[in-house]
């Protein structure tokens, strides 16, 4: 049996939602930004960063409206319908950068990128 058959049916509780933006200057030429998502419920927190590279992809972060109690299946999927970016990436590799922070098994999937409307 596959590990994503192991998993896909835990029970999984999601009551908050928040972002942290950290900075640091490297160079007079380069600050690099993370955010970091941070997911919260049953007493639990679970963090992930996203390390897309421009700083302009972290002006505009997705937002996630937390489901309360579900599965990790139907959470991943919830997470691989969010719209990653308000436009496209400044980056192409910034759209699997963003990928990571999100759930795991969501991650993994390589469905179309999904793209706020302009």
């Amino acid at each position: 049996m596959a590990g994503w058959d192991l998993l896909r049916d835990l029970e999984l509780v999601v009551d908050s939602f928040q972002t942290e933006r950290r900075s640091v200057e490297v160079s007079t030429e380069f600050t690099r930004v993370t955010t970091t998502v941070v997911f919260g419920g049953g007493g639990e927190e679970g963090r992930g960063e996203d390390v897309t590279y421009t700083t302009e992809d972290h002006e505009w972060f997705l937002a996630v409206d937390p489901p309360g109690a579900t599965s990790l299946a139907d959470f991943s999927r919830r997470l691989d319908e969010l719209v990653l970016f308000s436009g496209d990436p400044k980056m192409e590799a910034s759209a699997d950068y963003r990928r990571g922070p999100r759930s795991g098994a969501a991650a993994e999937r390589h469905e179309p990128r999904r793209r706020a409307p302009t």
